[in-house]
């Protein structure tokens, strides 16, 4: 069996097995068994409609952290941030399902601090760049 040409990603399928199998420990499933139920999951839900997000969505980011140490930036790029992480993990180890979480740089933002209000609290108001470069 192979999956559909519109299979959801592989990470949403092995949370989706991983999830189904919680009750049991993950290691008693061999490898087949465990490559048979993720596309028997891809099967499923391209049958009932679903359709996987365009490709590259999360790998148009540009912010990656490990999602099990989100303290450390992990990369600018997917490749970076996985040879970060992987980096760490013993090859007898592998293959290992790294989990990330992504974030697209925004443009920046300014603000004028114009200072405390009678609370105490600072007050600042955000500076439109649109219309300062229209006026400039």
């Amino acid at each position: 069996m192979t999956a559909p040409e519109n299979s959801p990603p592989v990470e949403l399928v092995d949370a989706a097995v991983t999830a189904w199998f919680a009750a049991s420990p993950r290691a008693a499933l061999t490898r087949d068994q465990q490559e048979h139920f993720r596309e028997r999951m891809r099967a499923a839900l391209a049958a009932v409609g679903f359709r996987a997000p365009a490709a590259g969505d999360a790998r148009n980011a540009d912010m990656y952290w490990n999602d099990a140490d989100t303290e450390g930036f992990a990369g600018s790029t997917l490749d970076d941030a996985v040879r970060y992480v992987a980096d760490d993990i013993p090859t007898a180890e592998m293959p290992v399902t790294l989990t990330f979480q992504v974030a697209k740089t925004l443009p920046n933002v300014q603000v004028l601090v114009t200072g405390l209000d009678s609370d105490g609290d600072l007050q600042y108001e955000v500076i439109d760049a649109a219309s300062q470069q229209q006026e400039g």
